[in-house]
Formats: C-alpha cells, structure tokens, sequence
C-alpha cells in the first residue's frame, strides 16, 4: 500500500499480510500515480455526472430555478452514486498510464504510452455547455485548500454559530422530517413503463440496460415479499402461549 508522507498517516501500523510504504515528503505530484492524471479524470467524470443531473433537473422545472438552488438539492445519497458511477468510467488503460508515468512499470518495446489518456477521455457533457466552460467548472476549485491543522476551539467555534441558527430558527431538513415518502413497487413499475415509453419514442434500438433494471426491480420486490412472508410467520410462530391462548378464549367467547 501507497500512501503519502501526512501526519495524518500512521507511520507506524503494523500489518500482516500488507506492507505499507510511505513516499518521500514532497514527491507526490512526481510519483504519485492519483496524481498522474487518475484523480483528475475520476473528478471530470464526477463532475460531468453533477451536470447532467443539475441540467435535467433544470429542464423539468416549470419556472427554471436557478442552478445554485438545484444544487443544494443534491443529497449525499447522490453524490455517492455519481462518485461510484464515475470511477466506474476511469479506465484501466487510463491507470496503467498514470502508474507508467510515475515510474511504478518498467518499460517495454511492447508498452505503448498514450500521454494524453487521461485527457482524451473526455465524458460526454450535457447539451449547451462547451469544453471551455465544462474545464473551467472542473477547475473551478484547484487551488482550495482541503486539509490543515485545526484546533478543537476552532472547530468549536466553526460549528456554534450553525447550531444557533438552527435553535433560532425553523429545523432543518437533516434534523426534521425532510425525508421523501417511501416508493412501492407499484410505483417503480408505473416509472418503468415510462422510461420505456420515453426509449421507444427516442428511437432507442437497445434495450439491454432497460431489461436488467426490470429483472432487479422484480428481483427486489421477490426478494421483499420473501422476507414478510418469513416475518410474519416468526411472529406467528413465537408469539407466547399466553398470547395465543388469550386469542382463542376471545374467539371462543
């Protein structure tokens, strides 16, 4: 395991089957492969996928909200798909060219390294934003700083203003009922025939996709309806005699 030279790194963990090798303090934009191109490409796609939910919610509201108050309508939950939907797309080839540039392979004369791998693998941007402006979002935050060493007063301090607002005023969606209503299997389903309907009139010729988030819609509701049969007869099964016979001499009677 490679990790870089922080103090926020243990240097003295002790692992059995895993040997953890600490870089060289201020090395890591020369050897360190994330920072050869492997995180920059994971943040364009992540980034790309934000845009693409910002745009659609945008086109389905009526009076076409502005884009800061949409994006606070992103939850966590949707965050963390989109990063595990984006490094999904970070490609092997992209990796291996990131670990070559950084000197971790040996070369070959079968080894071909594409320098701009990681730049050519360009994801597809939503309708109406160009190259220019969707690399300027992107570097929108490079020179933020995302760690230092704080003080417990001043993490004190950071979070009591927040709390004081939120005794003052109404809760807030965290701490309050924010939660949207639970979606039956009705529902799903009613959803399905309509992105259907949405493919058919697109002129989609492949349905693949479609046709395995039907099977797990079904797999999941199987799977549901399993689980309460199971339930119900456990309860059935363990309630206590007492119980059962009070139920019986309430029937009887």
């Amino acid at each position: 395991m490679l990790c870089d030279n922080c103090a926020a790194h243990n240097s003295e963990i002790q692992l059995t089957n895993v040997k953890v090798v600490f870089m060289p303090p201020n090395t890591t934009s020369l050897i360190q492969p994330m920072d050869q191109g492997i995180i920059a490409n994971f943040k364009r796609h992540y980034r790309s996928l934000v845009l693409r939910q910002l745009m659609g919610v945008i086109e389905t509201t009526d009076d076409g909200g502005r884009a800061a108050e949409m994006a606070r309508k992103l939850t966590l939950l949707d965050s963390l798909h989109m990063q595990k939907e984006a490094w999904s797309r970070v490609t092997t080839s992209t990796i291996n060219n990131c670990y070559r540039r950084a000197s971790f392979l040996r070369e070959t004369s079968e080894a071909v390294i594409d320098s701009d791998t990681e730049e050519g693998d360009v994801p597809v941007l939503p309708a109406g934003v160009t190259s220019q402006e969707f690399n300027e979002y992107v570097a929108v935050d490079d020179g933020l700083q995302t760690a230092a060493d704080v003080t417990d007063d001043e993490l004190c301090c950071d979070q009591q203003p927040a709390a004081e607002e939120e005794s003052d005023g109404e809760p807030s969606e965290a701490a309050g009922g924010g939660q949207p209503p639970a979606v039956t299997f009705t529902t799903a389903l009613q959803s399905l025939f309509d992105v259907r309907s949405y493919l058919e009139t697109g002129g989609c010729d492949n349905y693949e996709h479609f046709y395995k988030l039907t099977d797990q819609l079904y797999a999941i509701s199987k799977q549901q309806a399993v689980q309460k049969t199971i339930k119900d007869l456990l309860c059935d099964g363990l309630a206590p005699s007492s119980v059962r016979c009070h139920h019986r001499r309430h029937d009887h009677q």
